[in-house]
């Protein structure tokens, strides 16, 4: 099974993704990932499919398994530093009924609000 790692991207590195070579694109995600320059980035494990499956708004299932394609393998997606503020809140509101998800989609809403309050945007790659 593979997981999604949230990562925060400012919006040069968001711009820096977008117009890299797909395979250069992941290389540079893992180093930001490593890093940790903009902050910690957070995974909810294997809760991913579940919670993206429990959440009816579009927005709110985006924020979960991504927005927009930029490698097929692994696969890597982006939201623009415009879309992440809606994504935080989308989360925020959100709720689910399983107590186990109801914690993941806690820690990933968190972790959209930081990073909305900061400007910056998201990239979720698989691995």
């Amino acid at each position: 099974m593979i997981i999604p790692n949230y990562i925060p991207i400012t919006a040069e590195q968001y711009d820096q993704l977008t117009t890299s070579d797909p395979d250069d694109a992941v290389g540079l995600v893992f180093v930001w990932m490593e890093e940790q320059a903009n902050g910690p980035g957070t995974d909810i494990d294997k809760d991913a499919d579940d919670l993206a499956a429990g959440l009816n708004e579009e927005t709110t299932a985006s924020a979960v398994s991504g927005k927009t394609l930029l490698c097929q393998d692994p696969p890597l997606l982006v939201a623009t530093p415009e879309e992440t503020p809606a994504m935080a809140q989308a989360l925020a509101s959100a709720s689910v009924k399983d107590e186990e998800l109801a914690t993941s989609l806690e820690t990933l809403a968190d972790f959209y609000a930081s990073t909305a309050a900061q400007g910056h945007a998201v990239a979720i790659i698989y691995n």
